[in-house]
């Protein structure tokens, strides 16, 4: 039987970063016909259909991998990547587990962890793995992010701005972090703080429609509606799609009217 190289392997890697997903199937699923053993042939598939948006068919070719090579954590990881797309998150978390004990060290295994259970409102369980995750990795703001986040959501808020300012000391340009932190003093009754975080995130990536929202929320809240009418109508030029952001700036632009 003929073997694939690693000029296809290294063919479905650029394929997959040129945004050819269709070019990787193909050459995927040649590679599992050709080597059905082949645990390897599978994951480059797997991950083929995930890019392509198909978690369904991505779950069946980790699925097989598993069957060759049932302690691979890089299968076991995207196997519950993918299962988590499909809606799967229990059947994620006990292969995240896994992976966990295949590669303890693996700073990214724990994030994930941690990320399903903060999807099942487990929380003490997630801050528990987002913390295991930044203590292998203490640059891991996605971490730090997250963490600020399932602690905010736990009423932790002294924990949350500790996680917020721990990780913008790493990234200060972390946009999520801001938006967090808007988030939190918003929460916490300071109106004048979450809209200056808030803002903040929004300089700092151009097309956050999110945050233009919330900022126009709280300038709304404060009746400052000229500069609500700019946070929204910047959010509906993001995401026009959204109903939220566009019954914000419309009710905004009636107070206007009405105040005229």
């Amino acid at each position: 039987m003929q073997e694939m190289s690693a000029d296809d392997e290294q063919i479905i890697i650029e394929a997959l970063k040129e945004g050819n997903v269709d070019v990787a199937i193909t050459v995927a699923t040649e590679w599992t016909l050709q080597s059905p053993e082949d645990a390897v042939a599978h994951y480059w598939l797997g991950n083929a259909f995930l890019n392509k948006g198909d978690s369904a068919a991505a779950v069946a070719a980790f699925e097989e991998g598993l069957r060759q090579s049932p302690f691979d954590a890089d299968l076991l990881v995207n196997a519950g990547v993918a299962l988590r797309a499909a809606g799967r998150v229990d059947e994620a978390l006990n292969l995240y587990r896994a992976a966990a004990i295949a590669q303890p060290d693996a700073a990214d295994i724990h994030y994930l962890l941690g990320n399903a259970f903060k999807a099942q409102s487990r929380f003490t369980e997630a801050i528990q793995s987002y913390q295991k995750a930044i203590a292998l990795k203490p640059d891991y703001v996605e971490a730090y992010n997250n963490l600020s986040v399932t602690f905010r959501i736990a009423k932790s808020y002294d924990d949350a701005a500790e996680a917020i300012a721990r990780g913008l000391a790493i990234d200060g340009s972390d946009a999520d972090l801001h938006r967090n932190r808007g988030a939190l003093r918003r929460l916490q009754g300071d109106n004048d703080g979450a809209l200056a975080a808030y803002i903040r995130a929004t300089e700092l990536r151009n097309d956050f429609a999110e945050a233009h929202y919330f900022a126009g929320e709280i300038l709304s809240d404060l009746e400052r509606w000229e500069e609500a009418v700019e946070q929204y109508a910047e959010a509906t030029r993001i995401d026009p799609e959204n109903d939220d952001y566009e019954a914000g700036l419309r009710e905004a632009t009636e107070h206007i009217h009405l105040r005229n």
